[in-house]
């Protein structure tokens, strides 16, 4: 096993509170108008929090896995479907308690969804259908499915890019895949009519290139040892925030900021990454920021239990949307929810869906882990 990037880990948990915050800030929800404007505003852009999540996790796979091949092509069925079981076993035991949360609390509340509705999430398949995307569990959770898509490519995209002798080549595909992300985006926004949000928003392949753009940034770092100073992840950050605080809500839009965002974050992983941390980071990789990276997928998956709850208690006025004790309280049985389904879920049940698999294997060669 490779040594543990504690900063990325750390960096996790503030990408998945991002989209806690801006899910909770939200009109028909508990709006955060108690806080200045500016910052408000900034939270409002959280859905660019999962922009986060599909750009680290390419950086995070290239990192595990791009010494596996010593030679630029795909490696076998065997190492496929090792890589697909380890994957899906690490994030699918929680995604489905999850789920059988949500349909029971819809249950309790007389509001059951469609079985069509139920058996697409649970198969990582809704967000294929625009129609349909992005409702019920998927509302939330279909950054889970375009995370299972980008799983289906890795191993065939990673040892393309390895081919790739010349950093130079790496950049170009870089700034080709921002621009083509940033111009799905202004496209959506400026011809709404003729494109659908969601095939834009949610569907898979419109977001493969911030994985990919992620891939090319951790090659760059990993393969040919290209470090960018901490200086500039710090400049960079600050004049992304202040962006958005901007012009986010004047764009509607989530893609159509990539052009600053993703270039902004792979500068950040880039420095992150490195084996000499920067004072100005270290914080990020400290123990207890270590612990929130390591839950912070289940507290991804825990807030849409807790956002089934919230929302009749508010529509029903047993809670007010501008009691300014409603989002630390979220937040707080939110963490509870979080730390509870990581150590009796999603710890546990990885680790006893690798001990079978390994049994099974060894009575079939081809599949290793």
């Amino acid at each position: 096993m490779k040594k543990e990037l504690r900063g990325l880990t750390g960096l996790r948990f503030l990408a998945a509170f991002y989209v806690f915050v801006f899910h909770l800030d939200m009109p028909l929800r508990t709006p955060l108008t108690y806080l200045p404007w500016r910052v408000e505003a900034f939270i409002q852009q959280g859905r660019l929090g999962v922009t986060v999540f599909f750009v680290l996790s390419g950086f995070l796979l290239t990192y595990r896995y791009y010494t596996d091949f010593d030679s630029p092509t795909f490696k076998g069925i065997g190492y496929y479907a090792a890589f697909l079981f380890k994957r899906l076993a690490r994030i699918y035991p929680v995604f489905i308690v999850g789920l059988l949360l949500c349909l029971g609390i819809s249950f309790w509340q007389g509001t059951l969804p469609h079985l069509v509705i139920v058996l697409l999430s649970a198969t990582f398949l809704q967000t294929y259908f625009p129609s349909v995307a992005m409702q019920w569990y998927d509302m939330g959770t279909w950054s889970v499915a375009n995370e299972v898509f980008f799983y289906l490519l890795f191993p065939f995209v990673l040892p393309l890019l390895l081919r790739i002798r010349r950093p130079s080549t790496l950049i170009w595909l870089l700034a080709l895949s921002i621009l083509f992300s940033t111009a799905l985006g202004a496209l959506q926004l400026l011809r709404p009519q003729s494109l659908h949000y969601q095939l834009v928003y949610s569907f898979p392949p419109s977001r493969f290139p911030e994985f990919l753009a992620g891939m090319l940034g951790g090659l760059l770092l990993f393969r040919f040892r290209w470090q960018a100073p901490a200086w500039l992840a710090v400049a960079l950050s600050f004049l992304t925030v202040s962006y958005l605080s901007v012009f986010g809500p004047l764009l509607s839009g989530t893609l159509v900021h990539n052009w600053l965002v993703v270039p902004t974050l792979l500068v950040l992983l880039n420095v992150l990454a490195q084996p000499k941390q920067s004072p100005l980071f270290k914080w990020v990789g400290s123990r207890p920021m270590e612990y929130l990276g390591r839950i912070s997928y289940s507290f991804y998956i825990a807030q849409h239990p807790l956002v089934f709850l919230l929302d009749p208690l508010i529509r029903s006025g047993q809670l007010s949307p501008h009691d300014w004790r409603v989002a630390p309280l979220a937040f707080l049985v939110n963490l509870a929810g979080a730390v509870l389904l990581h150590e009796l879920v999603e710890k546990k049940a990885h680790v006893l869906l690798l001990h079978y698999y390994r049994l099974y294997s060894t009575k079939n060669q081809y599949l290793t882990l």
